[in-house]
C-alpha cells in the first residue's frame, strides 16, 4: 500500500525582529535599523488603531484585514460533544490573501 502524501510544513515564524532585519539589510546602509524598527512599531500601530476602529486595512495585491462581525451561535462543547454552549456574539478578524501573494506562493 502507497503512503499518503503529506502536505508540505510551513517554515519557521518570521518575527518582528526578523523583518526589521531583513529591511534594514535591503536598505544598504541608507537607514539606521533603530529607524526601521522604530517605522515598523509605527506602521503596526496605525494597522491596530485601524482595526480597532473597525476599518479595514488593504495591501492591494498582498492581502487584507477585514473586521468582521460574527453574530451568536450554538456550538458543541469540545470535551463533551453532547453539551451545547453560546458562543456570544464577536468581533474577529479575517486575512483575506491578494492574488498577487497566491501567485508568488504558487497557489
Amino acid at each position: 500500500m502507497a503512503k499518503k502524501e503529506s502536505a508540505p510544513k510551513a517554515k519557521e515564524k518570521v518575527s518582528l525582529g526578523d523583518l526589521v532585519d531583513r529591511t534594514a539589510k535591503r536598505m544598504k546602509g541608507e537607514v539606521t535599523k533603530s529607524v526601521v524598527d522604530s517605522v515598523a512599531h509605527a506602521f503596526l500601530d496605525e494597522i491596530g488603531a485601524a482595526l480597532v476602529n473597525k476599518e479595514p486595512v488593504v495591501f492591494v495585491g498582498k492581502f487584507a484585514l477585514v473586521p468582521v462581525w460574527r453574530a451568536e451561535r450554538t456550538a458543541s462543547n469540545p470535551q463533551n460533544r453532547e453539551q451545547k454552549v453560546t458562543v456570544p456574539a464577536h468581533w474577529a478578524l479575517r486575512v483575506k490573501p491578494g492574488k498577487n501573494l497566491l501567485d508568488e506562493m504558487g497557489s
